[in-house]
């Protein structure tokens, strides 16, 4: 057949024939689906329902949830035990087990409906049984009673996995799954709203339908234990003690507390006693939260800071872990600062990012040491269990402290120089050494969009939409242009590239702050569709450049200091000021501070009388503190300035005469 529907299409796959051919399949299809939703499969039925694979349309019209299971399991991990010509003996299949359900209210541990028994195709008849009682019903001092009425039972919507010896992660995502619990609540009309809030609980017993002195028995392992207890230990010494005492208990376990039955930490692989089993073993749960999932847990990176005293500076920590939105708490830190609470900006991010806390600020004007405590409101919450059983979600704060030192910028100045000086050990160094820079940092933050998307839910539109981020990208760089000339009172420089040593120096070094930004923007369009009442959304992104302000984001260089050649680029320094007559928030004009050894005053460096001729002497300048959320902006500058001669060659002696002329016409050229 399928081989004579494609020889149809490839004759005809450019008509309308197939076309109308493909009409006719797909309403046949649904017709199809639309009746098998309709078939309900009898509890006495002994072969598999084709309803099983039918999903029902109604469950795209509620809202379902996924449960956490607290399930664990062990067994001897072999087949079940063939002994079918004996009184007491399992089936080699998946007939001879189940499971019963019980809901159960977290606060009072007490069951809120009967219990049902689910299972695929026990063997039948059932002959033996006990009823429908839960484990917690027993041990509050229900009494095993047999049960004389026909055995009930539901065959699920989907075929349940082999729970004894089965594979334990296939079991806990069956019984996790919102299916199973909605069946569940249909079956029991219970709400299922209601059931799913967290107030309640699913009790999970695994059941065995072996033959007990020829009769087939449904029971839990909690039954079967206490059965044995009536019978004197028969079932323990009988040809399925390796299942009733094993594998059918140790089918479920809980792997932490539960219903005020402890979590189980024995042997998995080994028998266990009626007491044992009866007070621990063949139990499972299934809990509904509505709690935000954490893929990581609250990270918070942050750093020790030293700063210059009298400086605007910036401090950050970095936040990661679970996703910041404004669907989730305000994530923000609090900065406490010598008594002054500082707020950082708000925190988005989406899950696997981060984002740096940060806040701008003026350090004292004395060099100190302090302790910076800061709180962070992290994005993430925790669920708190109440005395009713209900969970009530707490944000997680962090408390963190950051150690600041604050140091004074000393100026190591050089020697004063003299007229004489010499120094036949100097080395002159080519290649100036570079003090560790960061001239370009990048960062980015994220800005929440919350994208529209309508459903259905139980006849009414509901917006089930979710977020994206626009991405703006910010990059912060230090424009910089270091100028040394010869000094104003030089009068025998060639320009600004040669002068003779012996003579002042300046310097006019300018620094600006540059910070650009571009968005990767979220944008949506709406498109009304006939027929459909809300609009569908169509998500687009464009990069556009994105317009800052750059004082709220970084601070302009405040700090300099220059090394010099003759001195190796150690031992002493200049630090320089702020020139820029503006005094511009993000421009820095730097120059030498006013030299004590000048005969002017004046901001000037002076290079000594030695320096050697025909090479350039070197001025190294360092500019720092300028500060961005992820760090300092610094960079490395050089500028030189050819020497050759000195000062004396501009020096020389005339003999006064000492006749013919009255001294006080005498001029001296």
């Amino acid at each position: 057949m399928i081989e004579k529907i494609k020889k149809f299409f490839d004759k005809h796959k450019n008509s309308n024939i197939a076309l109308a051919f493909c009409l006719i399949i797909s309403l046949c299809i649904v017709v199809t689906s639309f009746a098998m939703t309709n078939i309900k499969t009898k509890n006495n039925e002994t072969t598999e329902a084709n309803g099983n694979q039918v999903i029902d349309i109604e469950y795209s019209k509620i809202e379902m949830k996924d449960g956490d299971t607290n399930i664990g399991s062990g067994g001897n991990g072999g087949d079940y035990e063939n002994g079918s010509k004996k009184p007491d003996n399992i089936l080699s299949n998946v007939q001879d087990e189940g499971v019963r359900v019980t809901l159960i209210e977290s606060g009072t541990n007490k069951p809120v409906t009967k219990p049902i028994d689910f299972a695929n195709n026990p063997r039948q008849p059932v002959e033996l049984h006990f009823g429908k009682v839960s484990k917690l019903s027993y041990l509050n001092g229900s009494k095993l009673t047999i049960d004389n009425s026909k055995y009930e039972f539901e065959k699920p919507r989907y075929k349940l996995p082999k729970i004894i010896n089965g594979n334990l992660s296939t079991i806990k995502k069956y019984f996790g799954d919102e299916t199973f619990a909605k069946d569940f609540s249909e079956l029991t009309g219970f709400n299922y709203e209601e059931m799913t809030s967290g107030k309640y609980k699913l009790l999970l017993e695994p059941i065995g339908y072996p033959k007990i002195r020829g009769k087939v028995t449904a029971c839990t392992s909690t039954e079967m234990a206490m059965y044995d207890k009536v019978m004197n230990g028969y079932i323990r010494k009988s040809w399925i003690q390796m299942f009733s005492h094993l594998n059918l208990p140790m089918a479920m376990f809980l792997e932490r507390d539960e219903f005020g039955i402890k979590k189980w930490t024995g042997s998995t692989v080994s028998k266990q006693s009626n007491d044992t089993i009866i007070a621990q073993l063949g139990v499972g749960a299934v809990t509904f939260l509505e709690i935000p999932e954490v893929t990581e847990p609250p990270v918070i990176d942050k750093i020790d800071y030293v700063y210059r005293t009298d400086t605007e500076v910036i401090t950050s920590i970095k936040v990661s872990g679970g996703e910041a939105n404004p669907s989730n708490p305000e994530s923000f830190a609090l900065f406490n600062i010598n008594g002054q609470v500082y707020r950082s900006n708000t925190l988005t991010y989406p899950e696997g990012e981060y984002a740096y806390a940060y806040i701008k600020w003026k350090t004292p004007k004395k060099p100190q040491k302090i302790q910076v405590p800061v709180k962070i409101y992290t994005p993430i919450q925790e669920a708190i269990e109440q005395p009713d059983g209900s969970f009530k979600l707490k944000q997680i704060i962090i408390d963190k402290f950051i150690n600041i030192e604050i140091v004074d910028l000393e100026e190591n100045t050089p020697p004063n120089p003299v007229a004489d000086d010499k120094n036949d050990r100097f080395r002159y160094i080519d290649e100036v050494p570079k003090i560790d820079e960061n001239p370009v940092h990048e960062w980015k933050e994220y800005e929440a969009v919350w994208i529209p998307v309508w459903k259905e839910v139980i006849g009414q539109w509901e917006d089930k939409g979710y977020y994206e981020y626009s991405v703006i990208t910010y990059k912060a760089e230090l424009n910089t242009n270091m100028d040394i000339t010869p000094a104003k009172t030089v009068k025998t420089n060639i320009g600004d590239i040669e002068m003779k040593s012996g003579y002042g120096l300046e310097q006019e070094t300018q620094v600006k702050l540059k910070v650009k930004a571009e968005i990767d923007k979220v944008e949506l369009e709406f498109v009304n569709v006939p027929g459909h009442p809300k609009p569908i959304t169509i998500v687009h992104r464009n990069t556009y450049p994105y317009e800052v302000k750059i004082t709220e984001v970084a601070t302009k260089s405040q700090n300099a200091i220059s090394l010099f050649s003759d001195f190796s680029y150690k031992d002493y320094w200049r630090v320089l000021e702020d020139r820029n007559p503006k005094k511009s928030k993000i421009t820095t004009i730097f120059s030498f501070k006013n030299n004590r050894y000048s005969t002017y005053n004046h901001r000037t460096h002076f290079t000594p009388i030695w320096y050697p001729d025909y090479t350039d002497y070197k001025v190294a300048t360092y500019v720092f503190d300028a500060w961005t959320p992820v760090g300092m902006l610094s960079k490395n500058l050089e500028d030189s300035i050819y020497i050759k001669g000195n000062l004396w060659d501009d020096w020389y002696v005339q003999p006064l005469p000492t006749y013919g002329t009255d001294p006080k016409e005498l001029t001296i050229k």
